[in-house]
């Protein structure tokens, strides 16, 4: 059978795919692996920032969005970019930072 499947498809492989022999198989043991949670006890003292490209969306000028999150309450704010320029982000980190969520215009 593994001939004949070889024939139509790459990359069969030959070893076992069955449960049972799964469960038999033995897990590789990760050491030294310390995962810790972040802890926060106030809103606003700890949280993450990134970056999502949106450069496939071809139809917006906003090619970038600024992903801020909250370690407490795990709330989320996001920004529109039209660059990842050290001083476009460092822009809307103020805004977040100083408004909290909301957004102001300059009227």
């Amino acid at each position: 059978m593994i001939k004949e499947l070889q024939l139509k498809y790459i990359n069969i492989t030959t070893k076992s795919l069955c449960e049972e022999c799964q469960m038999e198989r033995k897990r590789p043991i990760t050491k030294g692996v310390v995962v810790r949670l972040i802890v926060s006890k106030e809103y606003s003292s700890r949280s993450q920032v990134d970056l999502k490209d949106m450069e496939a969306m071809p139809h917006s000028q906003n090619k970038w969005n600024l992903v801020y999150q909250d370690h407490l309450t795990k709330f989320y704010v996001l920004k529109p970019l039209t660059t990842k320029r050290a001083a476009e982000v460092a822009f809307q980190l103020v805004d977040i930072f100083a408004y909290g969520c909301t957004s102001h215009s300059s009227e």
